[in-house]
C-alpha cells in the first residue's frame, strides 16, 4: 500500500512536470526576446530516497530525481504606454515630461513540484516606479487571479495582466505622480513587493533619462532611410536629431556639419530637412567630428557667441586678445589675462577723463589729402606698413559706408545683393529692415512692410491703391477703364 502512494505521487509530479515543461516551452516561443523571459532550474537541498544523482534539466528525469528541481525566472513586463502620457513630480513646482517608456515590472517566480496541480508559483514583485503599496495591489490580484484559475498553468494569465491591466487596476493609465517615499506609513505592505530605487527624490530624473536611452536602444535597432544619399541604414549608423526626429546617415550628416564648421557657420548645425532648424546636440556632434575639428568648433562657437554680446571685447594686445568684461557706464577695460587696463573706445591705455588720442583718424585724414610726396614722408616718419595698412583700411571703410549697412544688433556690415528688404544677419542672425535698419519680428517678419507706408518689401515696389491726390469722390467701383 506505500509503494502504491509512493508510485501515485511520483505520477503525479510526473505530470506536474511535464505540464511545467510544456508551459516553459510555450512561452518561451512567445516571449522569444531575453530581455522579457528568462528560466533557469536550481536543486533542492533534499535528496532522493533512492540516492540518484538530479539532472540539470527537466527533460529526461525520472520522477525521483525531478522531484529535486525547481523552475525558476523573471518576467519584465514592459508596458504599452499611451501617447499622451507624461509624468509629474511632486518636488518644487511639479514639472511634468512625457514619456514613451518606463522600467518594467519584474515578476520573479519559483514553480514547485507540484505545481499546476496542487500549489501555485512563489512570487516575488519589483519595480522602481510603483509605491509599495501599489505593487502589494498587484500581488493581491495576481493572487486572485490564482485562486480563479486553481489547478491550471498560469504564468500566461500572470505575464499578459501585468503587461495589459496593471496600469488600468491602478488608475495610470495617462499620469503617474511621483509621490515621496511613505517611510511611517501604518499600511501593511505584502512582504513579496520591493521597490526597487534607493529614493523617490530621484525618481523622476531617473525616469526621464531611461525613456531617453530606451528610445535611443529602439532606434539603434531599427533601419533608417538617409535623404542625402538615399540609402538605408540600421539606427546604430544613423544620426537623429533631438529636436525633429529626422534621421540621417553618420557619414552625411558628419560631412555635412564638416563644411559647416570650416565655413565658420558654427550655429548652423541644424537639421538638413527643408525647413527644419533642429540643432544638432553638442554631444552626438562631438561624436561625430575629429578631436581637431571638434575643438575648432568649440573655440569658435566661443567666439561667435562673445561676439554677439554687447558687454564682452577683447584686448587689443595682438599676443593676448583675451575676451574681457566690460562694467555698464565706464570706459575703463582690465584684462585679465596681461593685466593691460585700456580704453575701451580708443583701445589705448586707459586715460581716465583725457580725451582719446585718435592718432590713427589724424593720420588717416591727413592721407585722405595727402600727396605723392606727403605719403613719401609719412612713410618714412610712421613706418611704410603702417602707412599702407591705414590707406587699405581706409579704402575699405569708404566701401562698407557706400555700399553696407550694419546689423542693428551686433554692428556687423551687411551688403545686399538682390532680393527682398527684409535681411537676416550673417553673423547674429536678427531680422532687420534694409531701408530703416529696424529689427523684425521673428515671429512675423513681414508684419513690418505690410504696415509701413516707407519701407516696401522689394525695390521699385509701389503702393497700389489710392495716391495722395485721389479721393473717395473720384473713385468709381464700375470704371475699368474701358472707353
Amino acid at each position: 500500500m506505500i509503494n502504491n502512494d509512493k508510485s501515485l505521487k511520483f505520477c503525479s509530479m510526473d505530470t506536474d512536470f511535464d505540464e511545467q515543461e510544456n508551459e516553459v516551452l510555450a512561452l518561451q516561443a512567445i516571449f522569444s526576446e531575453e530581455e522579457y523571459l528568462k528560466f533557469n532550474s536550481v536543486k533542492q537541498p533534499e535528496t532522493s530516497q533512492d540516492g540518484a544523482e538530479c539532472s540539470d534539466s527537466l527533460s529526461g528525469a525520472s520522477c525521483s530525481q525531478r522531484e529535486l528541481l525547481l523552475t525558476c525566472g523573471d518576467f519584465s513586463a514592459h508596458i504599452q504606454l499611451s501617447d499622451s502620457f507624461y509624468i509629474k513630480d511632486f518636488q518644487g513646482d511639479q514639472p511634468t515630461a512625457n514619456i514613451a517608456h518606463l522600467p518594467p515590472i519584474v515578476l520573479g517566480f519559483e514553480l514547485p513540484p507540484t505545481y499546476p496541480h496542487k500549489d501555485p508559483p512563489k512570487i516575488n514583485l519589483s519595480c522602481k516606479w510603483l509605491s509599495p503599496k501599489q505593487l502589494s495591489r498587484l500581488v493581491t490580484h495576481l493572487d486572485e487571479i490564482s485562486e480563479a484559475n486553481k489547478g491550471e498553468p498560469i504564468l500566461y494569465i500572470w505575464f499578459d495582466f501585468l503587461q495589459q491591466d496593471s496600469m488600468k487596476l491602478l488608475d495610470l493609465e495617462e499620469c503617474l505622480v511621483i509621490q515621496p517615499s511613505e517611510k511611517h506609513s501604518k499600511e501593511v505592505v505584502d512582504q513579496r513587493v520591493v521597490q526597487d530605487i534607493a529614493s523617490n527624490s530621484i525618481l523622476f530624473h531617473f525616469l526621464v533619462e531611461y525613456n531617453k536611452d530606451e528610445k535611443q536602444r529602439m532606434f539603434e535597432k531599427s533601419t533608417c532611410l538617409c535623404k542625402i544619399c538615399y540609402e538605408e541604414k540600421l539606427g546604430i549608423d544613423s544620426f537623429q536629431f533631438h529636436g525633429c526626429s529626422h534621421s540621417f546617415c553618420k557619414e552625411c550628416i558628419a560631412q555635412h556639419f564638416t563644411v559647416r564648421i570650416e565655413s565658420g557657420e558654427v550655429k548652423q548645425l541644424t537639421c538638413p530637412e527643408g525647413g527644419c532648424d533642429s540643432q544638432g546636440h553638442p554631444s552626438q556632434i562631438k561624436e561625430l567630428l575629429s578631436s581637431d575639428l571638434y575643438e575648432r568648433y568649440e573655440r569658435l562657437l566661443l567666439q561667435c557667441t562673445l561676439d554677439t554680446m554687447l558687454d564682452i571685447t577683447y584686448c587689443p594686445r595682438s599676443f593676448c586678445q583675451t575676451a574681457v568684461i566690460l562694467d555698464p557706464g565706464s570706459t575703463l577695460a582690465a584684462c585679465s589675462g596681461c593685466q593691460y587696463v585700456f580704453c575701451n573706445l580708443c583701445k589705448m591705455s586707459y586715460h581716465g577723463i583725457h580725451p582719446c588720442r585718435l592718432r590713427k583718424d589724424e593720420l588717416k585724414e591727413k592721407l585722405d589729402e595727402a600727396s605723392e610726396e606727403d605719403l613719401e614722408a609719412f612713410k618714412a616718419r610712421y613706418g611704410k606698413q603702417l602707412v599702407e595698412n591705414l590707406i587699405n583700411e581706409s579704402a575699405s571703410y569708404a566701401w562698407v559706408d557706400e555700399y553696407a549697412k550694419h546689423c542693428p544688433v551686433c554692428k556687423a556690415a551687411i551688403t545686399k545683393i538682390d532680393g527682398c528688404n527684409k535681411m537676416t544677419c550673417t553673423k547674429c542672425k536678427a531680422y532687420f529692415c534694409w531701408l530703416c535698419r529696424a529689427i523684425l519680428s521673428r515671429g512675423d517678419p513681414y508684419s513690418h512692410f505690410r504696415n509701413s507706408l516707407e519701407c516696401n518689401l522689394f525695390p521699385g515696389e509701389e503702393l497700389e491703391g489710392l495716391n495722395d491726390s485721389d479721393s473717395d469722390s473720384d473713385f468709381d467701383p464700375f470704371d475699368f477703364g474701358i472707353p
